[in-house]
């Protein structure tokens, strides 16, 4: 399981939100849903993780002021994390926690960056003249591993509260930190790793970026029109991308499923509003012309669907090959 964690971002207080093979989002207007999905598909972009820049995407966060809660009295830093886990092992998960601050130009900077698994626990600093990393075999406190509140929390307080001993970096190793802090970290927690005679093996070195597939995500609230261009992939908080992102996760055929399919059907019948959704082709190409089918509940339910507020619902769908036959489950 993958879940994205969040605090003090927009309007998120310590909110860990886990995700599924499918998920729906349902909200008012302004509560965070293009936020979440937005900040999701900049976890899977390598360019993120490079410049840590959030205006990387197709979505533009701007700048400090515009990314940190304003609600929040506290605004000098905000964080933001993911989770990812082991299907294999239970409680055997890699969190990743990265804390932002205001830049002298207005922008978010990293301030700390935090990594815990089963093995250890690492975290670096990073301050105006030098940076100073840490790794412990031996957590400070006792944790629950399996629980993602618990873990994140840990992060939280570990990186505030500064209870590792930290090592100062050599002004080379400062050097090429500066220049893109998460690339480079694997080599630094290597060599703290080396010396606490652990080994730092390719599966130790855990690197934080979500999967591509994570990106495939569309909010239900796309212009209606009669056809729609098969060519639109990027995510826009405008929806532009939901039919390509339907018919390209909608089994051909009326009688194949998926996880997508089941999800959506069962969507549509616990909130009344449909049935199925399809997809009409017109022609094989991947950039043709499409129409999205929906068959209602009810034939007198036409017209009430052209008077709901779609524009309050997204789903984001992201597909496990190695686990086809696990059912959707809303969050």
């Amino acid at each position: 399981m993958d879940s994205v964690y969040m605090n003090n971002f927009r309007g998120f207080t310590r909110t860990v939100v886990p995700i599924r093979p499918v998920n729906f989002l349902v909200g008012e207007n302004s509560t965070g849903k293009t936020s979440f999905l937005a900040l999701t598909e900049l976890f899977s972009l390598s360019e993120f993780w490079f410049r840590l820049d959030f205006n990387a995407g197709n979505y533009k966060f701007g700048d400090y002021k515009d990314i940190v809660s304003a609600l929040s009295h506290n605004q000098d830093e905000f964080q933001i994390g993911i989770c990812k886990g082991n299907e294999k092992a239970t409680g055997d998960s890699t969190y990743h926690l990265l804390h932002f601050r205001k830049s002298k130009d207005g922008v978010p900077e990293l301030a700390r960056f935090s990594q815990l698994c089963k093995k250890y626990l690492a975290t670096i600093r990073i301050y105006d003249r030098h940076i100073a990393a840490a790794v412990s075999i031996d957590f400070p406190s006792p944790v629950d591993r399996s629980s993602m509140d618990a873990c994140f929390a840990l992060l939280q307080e570990t990186a505030k509260s500064s209870p590792l001993d930290y090592k100062e970096l050599s002004d080379d190793e400062a050097r090429f930190m500066r220049r893109s802090p998460i690339y480079f970290f694997p080599r630094i927690l290597a060599g703290l790793l080396d010396e606490k005679g652990m080994k730092s093996g390719s599966s130790t070195l855990l690197f934080p970026g979500l999967p591509v597939s994570f990106a495939s995500m569309a909010p239900i609230r796309t212009t209606p029109k009669r056809t729609y261009d098969g060519y639109i992939k990027l995510f826009s908080p405008e929806g532009e991308h939901t039919p390509y992102v339907i018919r390209k996760k909608l089994p051909r055929g009326k009688n194949t499923t998926n996880a997508f399919r089941r999800a959506l059907e069962d969507f549509g019948k616990d909130s009344g509003l449909f049935q199925s959704v399809g997809i009409n082709r017109f022609g094989k190409d991947g950039s043709t012309l499409l129409t999205v089918i929906i068959l209602p509940m009810d034939p007198e339910q036409v017209k009430e669907l052209k008077t709901l507020p779609v524009s309050r619902s997204l789903v984001v769908a992201q597909p496990h090959r190695r686990r086809r036959t696990e059912s959707a489950r809303p969050l």
